[in-house]
């Protein structure tokens, strides 16, 4: 039984294969390029999502001399952030929104999170936390301090 040889498309049938394959790789660049927004817009907002540590522990520092805040600033991150129980770190000047329910009356804010409150504890008793605590108690004018915990046991 003899085979015979397939037979090879045409020009004209090549050229028009390729202008459909051209015009299907268009439409796939132009989908992704139109849904590429969106996308980054659902992981923002998957990461949006995440829960801090359950105990958050708030201060404002208003300080004797407002100079002084880079400083505070500068040792907070450098004594406090190290502690193994810190899991979440900021510290901070105010920003200025444009809110006037926006309380503006700190120079410094400083926000640690603990997952536990051992975690919290053994912070407290640090000796960074302590060495912190006692070089810039004199330059202290007036602190608050807010110990919150989310009970609400979310995502």
């Amino acid at each position: 039984m003899r085979f015979a040889p397939k037979s090879r498309p045409s020009a004209d049938a090549t050229v028009h294969a390729k202008i459909r394959l051209g015009w299907y790789l268009g439409r796939m660049k132009s989908l992704a390029i139109s849904l590429a927004p969106i996308g980054a817009a659902l992981l923002v907002g998957c990461a949006s999502t995440s829960r801090p540590p359950a105990i958050q522990h708030v201060v404002f520092f208003e300080l004797q001399d407002q100079a002084d805040a880079e400083g505070l600033m500068d040792d907070c991150d450098r004594l406090l952030r190290p502690i193994q129980s810190v899991r979440s770190f900021a510290a901070g000047p105010h920003i200025e929104t444009g809110r006037e329910s926006v309380l503006s009356d700190y120079d410094v804010g400083l926000v640690i999170g603990f997952d536990t409150v051992d975690g919290y504890a053994e912070y407290v008793e640090h000796p960074l936390h302590v060495e912190l605590v006692e070089t810039w108690r004199s330059r202290i004018a007036a602190i608050r301090v807010y110990d919150i915990y989310d009970t609400s046991g979310g995502p």
